[in-house]
């Protein structure tokens, strides 16, 4: 495999894990909504819900069509429309979820809330190693991130935020071959 493949399949790798910073299993149940969270506002749940399904869609539409073009230049189009955009709207979604974080009053809300914070500085390391070329540290830093997204799924569904525990992961790997 030469250098600029592994590079793309590096780059590919940490748009993918740094997306899945607000849940991470395509296998996750989705039931729990409302059946956890007994002493939390069913608005409030909405509204956390409601930021989730707005990183899916973001996920999804700067995924799209990213892997059609010229091979040579994926490296280029992950980073300039996938990456930097990808970590910004975690931020933003972070911020929004840890605003809701003293209204839920919920221990699992609050942790998974606070998995944001590691999850963006992991992921920034994880994109850095990859535009690097480190494939060894970038393998290490996406074992972690998948760790803590997974743990940060568990937080969610259990403080009853189902809409969190969505593959954000595999949304935008199968948007990468979908055209703008």
């Amino acid at each position: 495999m030469t250098a600029m493949r592994t590079a793309a399949l590096v780059i590919v790798a940490s748009v993918a894990v740094a997306a899945a910073g607000c849940g991470g299993s395509r296998h996750a149940s989705t039931s729990t909504a409302g059946t956890v969270a007994l002493n939390v506002s069913p608005a409030l749940v909405a509204q956390a819900n409601a930021n989730c399904r707005f990183l899916l869609r973001r996920v999804r539409r700067l995924g799209q069509g990213v892997l059609v073009g010229p091979l040579e230049q994926l490296p280029t189009r992950l980073d300039q429309r996938v990456f930097g955009p990808a970590i910004a709207t975690v931020e933003t979604v972070a911020t929004r979820q840890q605003a809701l974080e003293p209204a839920f009053r919920n221990q699992q809300y609050t942790l998974y809330a606070s998995l944001f914070d590691p999850i963006i500085v992991l992921a920034q390391q994880r994109w850095q190693s990859g535009v690097g070329h480190d494939v060894g540290q970038s393998k290490t830093l996406e074992s972690l991130l998948s760790g803590l997204s997974a743990e940060q799924e568990r937080a969610a569904r259990a403080a009853g935020v189902s809409d969190c525990g969505q593959d954000f992961l595999y949304a935008m790997i199968n948007s990468f071959t979908q055209r703008r």
